[in-house]
């Protein structure tokens, strides 16, 4: 840990603001999981930039904290979200073999290379993935009838799903989501109905998070000016707040999958990454 005589004398009211968003931020979470399978990070990334900026947490560090910390707090809440998704029978098997070790493998890649990227970087691309997947969520067109209704995995070839499932990987942790906010539009684009990919997405989220999170904390263990309760580039205190009240939102989340419309629960998704990606231009601007 480090920074701590730094922040030892921060205003009361601003830990207590830090407490108050962090747990708001994680119920949001844990019910957006249970929902989309995934996506909570969108709302934890500008909650937790704009509550390590009020503790005065410098610019240089502050996004490698927000990613590793969200990162970390994904991987109780994907285990929770995927346990219910497989209980519903949500998960599609063949397409998540071939996937989960090829995410594995991105994300590995990319906790390992986000140490050197600038700060800035780190949250355009965050608004980039958030934009341009919400834009193909609301672009594309409702599925003809006729047509097939899960992805094979023999169509694309298990090479191409590898490669996929790298990409998901490697650009999730580099921005420090669970893998949803990628998985599950591209899932449905390959025609895997929404709840499927909801389902399928969840479980992946483990195999992204977790090496993620391992490699940013391990990738900022000498880094300096970091709050209390750090570990490398991941803040204990906020992880677990955010675990803890996310639990609380995440199984009614995804019982409520199966009641909503497929078409309200592509546009709620859009409609959830565009607010993030507008938020964090902002904030980066």
């Amino acid at each position: 840990m480090t920074g701590m005589s730094m922040f030892a004398m921060s205003d009361l009211s601003v830990w207590a603001f830090f407490a108050a968003a962090v747990a708001g931020a994680g119920f949001g979470a844990g019910f957006l999981g249970g929902l989309f399978g995934g996506g909570g990070g969108m709302i934890v990334i500008p909650v937790l930039y704009h509550v390590f900026g009020a503790l005065g947490v410098e610019q240089a560090v502050r996004m490698h904290l927000v990613v590793g910390t969200s990162l970390a707090a994904v991987v109780p809440l994907s285990i929770l979200g995927a346990r219910t998704h497989w209980r519903q029978g949500n998960v599609e098997l063949s397409l998540l073999k071939p996937l989960m070790p090829a995410a594995l493998v991105g994300s590995l890649a990319a906790g390992l290379i986000g140490h050197w990227l600038d700060a800035h970087v780190l949250a355009w691309v965050f608004a980039a993935v958030a934009a341009f997947t919400a834009w193909n969520m609301v672009m594309r067109a409702k599925p003809q009838p006729g047509a097939p209704t899960h992805a094979n995995p023999v169509v694309l070839g298990t090479p191409a799903l590898g490669l996929v499932g790298a990409g998901i990987g490697c650009v999730s942790t580099l921005v420090g989501i669970g893998g949803a906010t990628l998985t599950v539009p591209v899932l449905h684009l390959l025609g895997t109905k929404m709840r499927s990919a909801i389902g399928t997405s969840s479980t992946l989220g483990m195999a992204i998070a977790l090496p993620g999170a391992l490699s940013f904390a391990l990738a900022g263990a000498h880094a300096e000016h970091l709050p209390p309760g750090s570990f490398g580039y991941v803040n204990l205190i906020a992880a677990a707040m955010l675990f803890c009240c996310g639990s609380v939102g995440v199984s009614t989340g995804a019982k409520l999958t199966k009641k909503v419309d497929e078409t309200v629960l592509r546009r709620l998704f859009a409609l959830l990454l565009g607010a993030s990606a507008l938020r964090m231009l902002l904030a980066t601007a």
